[in-house]
């Protein structure tokens, strides 16, 4: 199948859903891990400098983490195959032309996008509209 017409597509169909539930992201170091279990993290992520941890902002803040940054996750309901080209591209472009951050984590069958709790309701208004424009 043409990329292009792939990658339509996929815009057409992304369904975004935005959470209820707030994140932050955190970090813990290697040596930490014992509470690990408890946290119940969305996502974890390791890296050099220690574990990065995606938390509900609840769990987060009743286990002592603390962060200025909080985010909305907004799930594109699309399957989408990990080998698909551009389609994360597309969506991070056009939150960023909007002065919204995207931070996207790829799952086996959709993305997820991380933006900040304030400017959530707009990001999800955004996608909605590229969506039916494509």
């Amino acid at each position: 199948m043409n990329k292009i017409i792939k990658l339509n597509q996929l815009l057409k169909n992304i369904k975004p859903k935005l959470s209820v539930e707030s994140y932050i992201f955190c970090t813990i170091k290697y040596s930490d891990k014992v509470g690990l279990k408890n946290l119940d993290p969305l996502c974890t992520f390791k890296e050099d400098e220690g574990l990065t941890l995606i938390l509900e902002k609840s769990s987060a803040l009743k286990n002592g983490f603390k962060s200025e940054q909080v985010f909305k996750k907004i799930t594109l309901q699309v399957y989408s195959n990990l080998a698909d080209i551009g389609l994360t591209s597309v969506i991070s472009t056009c939150l960023s032309d909007d002065g919204i951050s995207a931070n996207i984590v790829a799952g086996f069958y959709h993305d997820h996008i991380f933006v900040p709790s304030d400017k959530a309701d707009k990001a999800f208004n955004i996608l909605n509209s590229l969506s039916e424009k494509s």
